[in-house]
């Protein structure tokens, strides 16, 4: 892998193919995953997919709702690293028209669909990890209230001033950095959690070096 990521920064790429699929390294220095460049190669155009398999899913899935459950069902779309003006390397943008038609279907079968797209800052990179395609600690907490509201919950527990915000001082590589070694891209990300203020039934434990240094 190590070798394999000198070559690759060596020879200028952006976008890197992996066993897992790709990595890319975007404008604002972070890494973010590509599922698509098998398919579609390193030198072309990102196109649009096919998604009627998936529109008929999604009305069988309607109708079986209606029919055989009382139960309700929600749809929370998850976002996506890349953006268009993350200035993407050539041959990569975000599928931004594919989503956006996914979700009006959705709806048309009236289907409650929360975009979590429509949330992020236009800065990306201050949501998301460097080598990793999850969300920071921080900026997922800040979006449970968003979460709650949609699924006609209490948000009340996610006010900030009932948790405190814990750096571990930890640094840790997470796993688009491990596909293309470190000699490609030095990147590190810092391991945060929240500690509830309030009296709660879970045991919580963080260990480091294979020992408990704070039990919550």
């Amino acid at each position: 892998v190590e070798h394999y990521g000198v070559v690759q920064k060596v020879m200028e790429r952006q976008l890197i193919e992996t066993n897992l699929g790709g990595v890319a390294l975007i404008d604002n220095e972070q890494l973010a995953f590509v599922d698509n460049i098998n398919e579609y190669g390193t030198e072309k155009w990102v196109k649009n997919r096919d998604l009627s398999w998936q529109n008929e899913a999604i009305e069988d899935l309607h109708s079986f709702i209606e029919d055989k459950t009382n139960s309700d069902f929600h749809f929370i779309i998850t976002p996506y690293k890349i953006a268009l003006e993350a200035g993407c390397p050539y041959g990569l943008f975000e599928n931004y028209s594919n989503r956006k038609d996914f979700v009006e279907r959705l709806k048309k079968v009236k289907f409650p669909v929360l975009d979590m797209n429509e949330s992020l800052p236009r800065e990306r990179g201050n949501a998301f990890y460097n080598t990793d395609h999850h969300y920071k600690i921080e900026y997922a907490f800040s979006q449970m209230p968003l979460i709650a509201n949609f699924l006609n919950m209490s948000d009340s527990v996610y006010v900030p001033s009932n948790w405190t915000l814990i750096n571990t001082g930890k640094e840790f590589k997470g796993s688009l950095s491990v596909q293309i070694g470190d000699k490609y891209s030095n990147l590190k990300d810092t391991l945060y959690y929240y500690a509830p203020n309030f009296p709660t039934h879970i045991k919580a434990d963080y260990y480091s070096n294979n020992c408990i240094t704070r039990r919550i």
